[in-house]
């Protein structure tokens, strides 16, 4: 088998409206780039951000139940009903503080 050369075409000018047109293209695809980099690193410190409070939420949620159920013992001290009544409220603000955490949290 013999090789055989290629007729190739002579390489033709670009005309100064298809450089123009190229660039103005290339432009478009640098501005939209960079609004998709800035719109991901927005949403990364969005995201670290909502983690953070989460904690410092949590955080403040122990320490007020902490301080919560000593209140709880020292009022309720030989008074058994009175203990019984305040325990369930005790549940019922931490249930509550779990629900706001949750619902920060996965909004």
């Amino acid at each position: 088998m013999d090789l055989v050369p290629r007729d190739y075409l002579e390489p033709v000018p670009v005309s100064r409206s298809t450089s123009k047109q190229v660039a103005r293209t290339h432009e478009r695809s640098l501005v939209t780039r960079a609004a998709i980099e800035g719109a991901e690193h927005n949403a990364a410190l969005a995201a670290k951000e909502r983690i953070n409070n989460g904690y410092q939420l949590a955080g403040l949620t122990a320490h007020n139940a902490g301080q919560l159920n000593a209140l709880v013992t020292q009022v309720s001290r030989g008074k058994p009903g009175l203990e019984a009544e305040l325990r369930d409220l005790e549940a019922t603000v931490l249930y509550g503080a779990k629900a706001v955490i949750a619902h920060y949290m996965t909004r």
